[in-house]
């Protein structure tokens, strides 16, 4: 494990991170790498954030870096044998090999 590896800590998803994953989620940094490039209304977000951390078909963990939070991990399951993942932090962690880590982190975590 590397040295960013070992800054990098993932903790589950809970809806009191609702406000906190909606506005990284609105960022434009975000938006403009994410996969509609849309951002998305509080209504919205809100109904599919509970889904989230409450369902069965998907696994959302809040990166840690060195105790801060940095971004998000998410794996939805497609099927018994294959689920997509989903990940993104904020500008200011990028470049360091942290999200890298947070993936692999939410693998073991995961499977």
């Amino acid at each position: 494990m590397s040295a960013g590896e070992r800054a990098i800590a993932l903790r589950p998803a809970t809806i009191e991170d609702a406000e906190m994953v909606f506005f990284w989620r609105n960022d434009p940094f975000i938006v403009a790498r994410g996969s509609s490039q849309k951002a998305v209304i509080w209504e919205e977000h809100v109904h599919w954030f509970r889904e989230t951390v409450t369902g069965s078909d998907r696994k959302m963990w809040i990166v840690l870096v060195n105790g801060e939070p940095a971004g998000q991990v998410r794996f939805d399951r497609l099927n018994q044998e294959a689920c997509a993942v989903s990940a993104y932090l904020l500008r200011q962690f990028t470049g360091h090999g942290w999200g890298v880590g947070a993936i692999r982190r939410g693998c073991e975590m995961l499977f």
